[in-house]
């Protein structure tokens, strides 16, 4: 796993900071999940970060020393709080030092009564104290709130702005604290110009609010006024940033910006402490290199900082990054450096994040939260759960005569002319794999041999009764190590000797129709040289480097081609001269890729020469087998980026020039080449005024890895 981040100079290579904890404290920062805001109580003593995915906020006591040299952190202890109202947690911020608020994009804003951090138990699950209400048609307050920012207005008294990440606004809430905690939501306070909202930050001297704007990649600046509504237009427009997210003022007014989609933080500096205009970065630091933010890129709004707060003595930056969980750094020292900043980089960047929003139509933001906005995504919302009943109606139905199959059918599952099939399967899925198998088996056509590879030995020796009804009628099942998802192709690639017929993998969580593997059959007959599948995406390339493995589309045609990747979750055919090139590579994968076979089959195939089909011009999706997705490799794998990483470290330079070469051969470039004499206005949506162009550190699943889509 990727661990290390190196620094581009010296001046902020000397600027980060290491900060002393114990192991145990470590092994809780590496277990973190993706991370998102982070913040430090009023105090100083206590920081909170969030775990998006796995619903959780961690909160630790911390030190921080300051000298004329340079100060010093340590972390003490920490505590993790669980709650059934945590969905999605993305802000955080404290309400003096007992008391957080958590803004959860699919749930609640949360407020909850905090301990110190390492009072036992450690990990508790708690209730908050006051919520604000973010589901429902007509009753939400709020809608996909996402960072918050709060100031005391009176003893025990806070006003907090919540930025309403999906439906462009800003809304301002009061709460007071004690024996009856009550909040009173006062509504929408700003609205003008924004999309998107995702960061918010407000000065010390609470006169003004800076909201970060990733569409467009800006920061508006608002005056903080009695004045101050949803018409009221920003007084200052940054600009230069490619994806704003974390935004906090320093106590002598510059303004920090966490750019989430490039190496670099930006700095602002307003003009005797007034807002007005449009403004460049004063400075640009690049704290990331260039292997640290690519691995981390796994999509085109991501691979840069996320979350930033600075501590109350502003000596202490405190930054959250997908592959780094905390870091530190001496704001006086990383303020003295800056970065010349790749002009024509940035404009690419800035271009792929466009390309991204306007090939992802389930993203475009709402305009306006109207109540005809909110009637119509409760419509919505009442036609999705109609049509998830109409789709687990359908799926009870498919299953049901496959179990009748499996309870009372003697008849083969086999045919002598077909290919081999091979898939595998975990212990928490071995009472449904039988649905797998006998769809494959009520086919049009029938494989020669079913390989069921399993790695657990209690499940071996012990299968239940449904797989020991299909061992009579035909299949194998073998033990063998655990290689995670490499464990479907490998064994049976490795122990075969022969390797004259073709091998077609299936996933172990889906039901596959009859005429299934007829048509894999049919296109490894038309082409027997390609390898042929159900699904795969488009990989793309710039300038020799891979793209986010998030901004590849599906692919859409038949053609053969080495630019298609292999998603093997429908069905894969491989022809019999791959597999032998196949084995004579090994199981290099456990060190490169190993909870992607999909990677490693793409990568081994474009090297060997093989081309890429898939069957049909678009790609195709099976319905999945009920209670298998309880753990799955997409969440590790696409939401958390753990493909983006794997993806580095196989594809070598000379891969990825050879793709490069053949991808402009056959298709051109993808991104056109940048005028480099508008430094600042390399390009926006629909033509529009311009603009300047996790998780824990991954850790790799082994024994029993979850799989699922795109696993």
């Amino acid at each position: 796993m990727i661990q290390k981040i190196w620094w581009w100079n010296t001046k902020v290579r000397d600027a980060r900071l290491a900060y002393d904890a114990s192991s145990e404290v470590r092994d809780v920062i590496a277990r973190i999940g993706r991370t998102e805001d982070v913040k430090l109580s009023p105090d100083n003593r206590r920081l909170a970060i969030v775990d998006y995915f796995n619903n959780k906020v961690f909160l630790f006591s911390i030190r921080i020393e300051n000298s004329a040299t340079s100060p010093k952190v340590t972390i003490l202890d920490y505590s993790i709080i669980s709650s059934a109202s945590l969905c999605a947690p993305h802000g955080v911020a404290f309400l003096g030092n007992d008391h957080i608020i958590v803004c959860n994009r699919a749930g609640d804003v949360c407020v909850f009564k905090i301990s110190m951090p390492g009072e036992l138990p450690r990990e508790r699950n708690l209730e908050p104290i006051a919520s604000i209400n973010g589901r429902g048609v007509l009753r939400a307050k709020v809608k996909t709130p996402g960072s918050v920012v709060c100031y005391e207005i009176a003893e025990n008294c806070y006003r907090f702005f919540i930025c309403n990440n999906h439906l462009n606004f800003v809304t301002s809430h009061i709460i007071w604290l004690g024996n009856n905690t009550k909040i009173r939501n006062e509504g929408i306070l700003i609205e003008n110009r924004l999309k998107t909202p995702d960061g918010v930050g407000l000065s010390g001297d609470k006169a003004w609010i800076a909201i970060s704007n990733p569409v467009d990649g800006e920061i508006q600046i608002y005056r903080h006024t009695l004045d101050l509504n949803k018409k009221t237009a920003p007084a200052a427009i940054l600009r230069g940033i490619v994806c704003p997210h974390g935004v906090r003022f320093t106590s002598d007014g510059k303004v920090l910006v966490a750019d989430a989609a490039s190496q670099y933080l930006r700095v602002y500096e307003s003009k005797d402490g007034n807002w007005n205009g449009v403004q460049e970065p004063a400075r640009s630091i690049r704290l990331l290199d260039d292997e640290t933010f690519y691995s981390g890129r796994y999509d085109s709004r991501e691979g840069g900082v996320k979350g930033i707060d600075i501590d109350n003595s502003n000596r202490v930056l405190i930054t959250t990054h997908c592959l780094d969980v905390l870091g530190f750094h001496d704001l006086t020292k990383l303020l003295s450096s800056d970065s010349n900043v790749n002009v024509k980089e940035m404009a690419e960047l800035c271009h792929e994040r466009d390309w991204s929003l306007n090939h992802k139509t389930n993203e475009t933001p709402n305009p306006r939260w109207t109540l005809r906005a909110r009637v119509r995504d409760g419509l919505v919302r009442l036609q999705d759960k109609w049509r998830d009943y109409k789709r687990a109606a359908r799926t009870r139905l498919q299953l049901c005569p496959l179990y009748l199959r499996n309870r009372w059918s003697r008849e083969s599952i086999l045919d002598p002319s077909g290919p081999v099939l091979s898939l595998t399967t975990h212990p928490y899925r071995l009472e449904r794999v039988f649905y797998a198998v006998e769809s494959i088996a009520h086919g049009r056509r029938k494989p020669s041999q079913i390989n069921l590879w399993i790695t657990d030995e209690e499940s071996y020796l012990h299968p239940p009764a449904t797989l020991q009804r299909l061992k009579l009628r035909g299949l194998e099942i073998h033990l063998t190590e655990d290689l995670g998802p490499h464990t479907k192709y490998y064994p049976y690639v490795n122990r075969e000797k022969k390797l004259d017929l073709p091998l077609v993998t299936a996933d172990d969580d889906v039901i596959y129709p009859r005429e299934w593997l007829q048509e894999l059959i049919a296109g490894y007959e038309g082409n027997p040289s390609a390898i042929h599948c159900f699904r795969a995406h488009r990989m793309r390339i710039t300038n020799t480097r891979l793209l986010p493995y998030g901004s590849w589309t599906p692919c859409a045609n038949k053609h053969p081609s080495h630019l298609n990747f292999i998603t093997g979750v429908s069905g894969v055919i491989y022809p019999p001269d791959y597999l032998k090139y196949l084995r004579q590579h090994g199981n290099a994968f456990m060190q490169r890729c190993p909870t992607s076979d999909d990677i490693w089959l793409t990568v081994t195939a474009f090297r060997g020469g093989f081309k890429i089909a898939q069957l049909k011009d678009n790609s195709a999706g099976f319905t999945t087998i009920p209670k298998t997705q309880l753990k799955r490799l997409f969440d590790f794998n696409v939401m958390l980026g753990g493909n983006q990483i794997q993806l580095m470290r196989t594809f070598s330079e000379v891969d990825l020039s050879a793709l490069w070469n053949h991808q402009q051969a056959t298709e051109g470039r993808l991104i056109p080449e940048r005028d480099e004499s508008l430094p600042h206005e390399p390009m926006r949506r629909n033509g529009s005024t311009p603009v300047s162009p996790r998780t824990p550190t991954p850790q790799f699943v082994s024994a029993h890895g979850a799989k699922g889509r795109d696993g």
